[in-house]
């Protein structure tokens, strides 16, 4: 999994449910549901746009007001993959609260969550950032069903867990205590669990030692995937914002940063940048060779002279500009600014 991206699993129970009622939510989209089976992860903009959609429905078929818990228990802990297992198999109740807790991003990299264990409770509280604050509230419902569910099928009983929601749910209260057990409040922002120590220390029912390791190995090789693309798209915001700052000065003051200074510049070593760029395929070279083609090609079909361009793009030697050029384009920069004015 890669930054900005959420299971398919969840996309695929959305537009299944909307066919039962003859919608097809994939209308005027690139990709057919065979191929959402497919898939194992898609962009947050795409499952948000279905997600919209989906919403959209509901709110005509107005006589189901449950869609946010009837997706949950449609989910299930057992279909999230190695997050579900790792849960399941944590040695005791509270374990797997924190392992879930702390792997829900490698399902939908727009939650986060906190697990923190106290001598008479353990608090798991998951986090949504502002892109899905619109679906939060059904996102609240789907998760609590199946944390519940986690916790039950561990051998916890949930009669005394206390349930905190956003206050949009309040509304709907008699829903939310049809479908939950233990007692439910609603706050402005937090959506919360707290479990007695007695059940979070309780022994998980599949407790797995085999399994959890696995379970932990994939869980950590979907988060390092998702570290090393948010390290990626975070120095090429950096290398971008500062060809710009240098091609808007009249009088170039701007420098373009080296590996060493944008490690520097983002708050990491230059090793673990190496590193995270390695896992990704790429170079800190590529990326900013990639990001420089990009303004060479335009500043080419500007009024600027090849000297005018290579002092823009930072270049202090014109042998440098010449072979940077032919390396990233084939052409000589004459050769590229007749290409491009012609």
């Amino acid at each position: 999994m890669l930054l900005n991206q959420v299971s398919a699993d969840y996309a695929v129970v959305l537009v299944r449910e909307a066919l039962k009622h003859d919608r097809d939510l994939l209308v005027d989209s690139t990709m057919t549901l065979r191929e959402l089976e497919r898939v194992d992860f898609m962009s947050v903009e795409q499952f948000m746009d279905l997600l919209n959609r989906f919403t959209e429905l509901y709110q005509v078929l107005s006589h189901n007001k449950d869609w946010g818990f009837e997706l949950g228990q449609k989910l299930s802990i057992a279909s999230h993959g190695p997050l579900g297992f790792g849960a399941v198999s944590a040695e005791t109740i509270g374990a797997g609260l924190a392992f879930f807790a702390n792997y829900l991003s490698t399902r939908a990299s727009y939650m986060s969550g906190i697990c923190e264990a106290g001598h008479q409770n353990t608090v798991l509280r998951i986090i949504f950032e502002t892109p899905v604050n619109t679906h939060r509230g059904r996102m609240c419902e789907t998760l609590s069903v199946i944390i519940q569910e986690l916790i039950n099928i561990s051998g916890g009983a949930t009669e005394q867990i206390h349930w905190k929601f956003p206050t949009q749910g309040q509304a709907r209260v008699g829903t939310y205590e049809c479908w939950l057990n233990g007692s439910i409040e609603f706050d402005v922002d937090i959506f919360q669990i707290t479990v007695p120590a007695a059940i979070a220390e309780t022994a998980s029912t599949f407790h797995n030692p085999t399994a959890y390791r696995a379970a932990v190995t994939q869980c950590e090789a979907l988060h390092r995937n998702a570290i090393a693309a948010d390290l990626l798209g975070v120095v090429s915001d950096l290398l971008r914002k500062r060809f710009e700052q240098r091609l808007g000065e009249t009088t170039a003051v701007t420098t373009i940063p080296t590996a060493k200074e944008s490690a520097r510049q983002i708050g990491c070593s230059s090793r673990k940048l190496y590193r995270e760029f390695q896992a990704q395929g790429t170079s800190f070279k590529q990326v900013k060779d990639e990001i420089m083609k990009e303004y060479l090609v335009d500043l080419a079909s500007k009024p600027l002279n090849v000297e005018e361009i290579s002092y823009k793009l930072g270049f202090s030697d014109a042998g440098n500009f010449n072979r940077a050029c032919k390396r990233l384009l084939g052409l000589t920069p004459g050769a590229l600014i007749r290409e491009k004015r012609n």
